[in-house]
């Protein structure tokens, strides 16, 4: 007796495997979501002040008012530049397609980390809190390597270039030419 007929290939998979896992293909194509703004922290400290009561002489501009040092005075606080680099390798990496709208609110939080973590080692802070917490937190969201092991994504590799080149001949090369070229 031969056995039972075997599983078509849509169905084999290996029993350990889970059922959620995902071969992540290409790049996102959606559209990136906008950071949200921040109010500054300092915003209490740079207030306007009232007026004083003795006015400058007419013809003389009016004193400058210190701007912040974060927000130069316009009351949001900016993203740092490597945390929007952040944001957009992350919403155009292949495991963007795995996130849900829901994931969003997380992910902006994780932002927020890595600003706070960018800011904190340009001014020589000390950082290794905030790296523990960006390191746990990037776990849900599968951007290391080991985290889409654990998570079973798959990223599709291009194929080799050894197949390409499978499909035309190799160069020939002749030894006599290296000499021509010395002479």
């Amino acid at each position: 007796m031969p056995g039972p007929p075997p599983k078509p290939s849509h169905l084999r998979q290996r029993a350990n495997r889970k059922a959620n896992s995902a071969t992540l293909t290409g790049h996102r194509r959606g559209r990136i979501p906008e950071l949200f703004d921040r109010p500054c922290p300092l915003r209490s400290q740079h207030e306007p002040e009232p007026e004083p009561v003795r006015k400058r002489g007419p013809g003389r501009p009016r004193k400058p008012r210190p701007s912040c040092r974060l927000c130069l005075g316009t009351d949001v606080l900016p993203w740092h530049p490597l945390t929007m680099a952040w944001w957009r390798e992350v919403w155009t990496s292949e495991i963007a397609d795995q996130y849900l709208r829901v994931d969003r609110q997380a992910l902006s939080r994780l932002a927020v980390l890595v600003d706070n973590f960018w800011r904190a080692s340009d001014e020589g802070l000390a950082t290794r809190e905030l790296a523990a917490e960006i390191r746990l937190q990037q776990q849900s969201f599968g951007l290391t390597p080991l985290d889409r092991t654990r998570l079973q994504w798959e990223v599709e590799r291009a194929k080799p270039a050894e197949a390409a080149e499978k499909d035309e001949p190799p160069p020939v090369y002749d030894s006599r030419d290296v000499l021509r070229a010395l002479k």
